[in-house]
């Protein structure tokens, strides 16, 4: 965009105070511009990709929840703000991510390949979860936050493969005859 300004007195040029002035409304038009792109890119970025992203304080408070785990949750985010995993989940799910924010919080990080995961909706999936302390500027642990994505075909999957071999191998045991392999050059 283009921002032109007139001195309305034609017969003046501008004055050190009037170029102050502008320059800084300059600085100011260029940063608001910078910072509604930042927060584009930003809400583009977690709100649009499949993984479910959020941050607790040292409470176990809801403090950012973004819109593929409200919706996992069945609430708007407004409704999950502030309130615990404990409104969501029961033992055992309840205590396993508590000890992985503890985790976390002590430790730099939690990660956890598999982990269950219900739905409002009592779906329950498999999820792959990442945590880590959030800090202030000062460096102090302020809270926790996460990201985890549904893991639940490829594990079915490796099961399934994991049943697979186990048959092979039950056949292969008990068959009578001899089986053995070779590769090209015998």
């Amino acid at each position: 965009g283009v921002v032109s300004i007139d001195n309305a007195r034609a017969h003046r040029f501008f004055q050190d105070r009037d170029i102050d002035y502008l320059t800084q409304l300059a600085g100011t038009v260029t940063s608001s511009w910078a910072l509604q792109e930042s927060q584009q890119r930003y809400a583009s970025l977690v709100e649009s990709l499949p993984c479910c992203i959020f941050q607790k304080d040292l409470d176990g408070r809801f403090t950012f929840a973004n819109k593929p785990l409200t919706n996992l949750l069945g609430e708007h985010a407004e409704k999950v703000l502030g309130k615990t995993d404990a409104e969501y989940f029961r033992d055992p799910l309840l205590s396993k991510y508590r000890n992985g924010d503890a985790h976390a919080i002590q430790n730099g990080r939690y990660e956890d390949p598999k982990e269950d995961f219900q739905c409002a909706d009592g779906t329950k999936l498999v999820i792959h979860v990442i945590k880590t302390p959030v800090r202030d500027l000062d460096g102090n642990i302020i809270g926790i936050q996460g990201i985890f994505w549904d893991v639940t075909r490829e594990t079915q999957r490796d099961a399934q493969l994991e049943e697979e071999r186990r048959h092979l191998s039950a056949l292969m045991d008990t068959i009578p005859d001899h089986i053995y392999f070779k590769d090209l050059q015998s």
